[in-house]
């Protein structure tokens, strides 16, 4: 009984290991930021967005980003 569970717990554990490889890797990574967009200063936070929505030209401009 005891090496039947100790056998199920083990191939439980290898197929969980085994799950992303199984499943591919993501091909899209989303990358946020954290910014006041209403509130007190909006403002702040409206800079923050167009500051990223830049950076985000600029990556896609230049290639994108190559994870790995």
């Amino acid at each position: 009984m005891r090496k039947g569970i100790l056998l199920v717990i083990c191939v439980l554990v290898i197929g969980l290991a085994f799950s992303p490889l199984v499943w591919g890797a993501a091909k899209t990574i989303k990358i946020g930021i954290n910014a006041p967009i209403t509130g007190d200063i909006p403002k702040v936070g409206e800079g923050t967005k167009f500051a990223a929505q830049m950076w985000l030209e600029d990556i896609n401009a230049a290639g994108g980003l190559e994870v790995g």
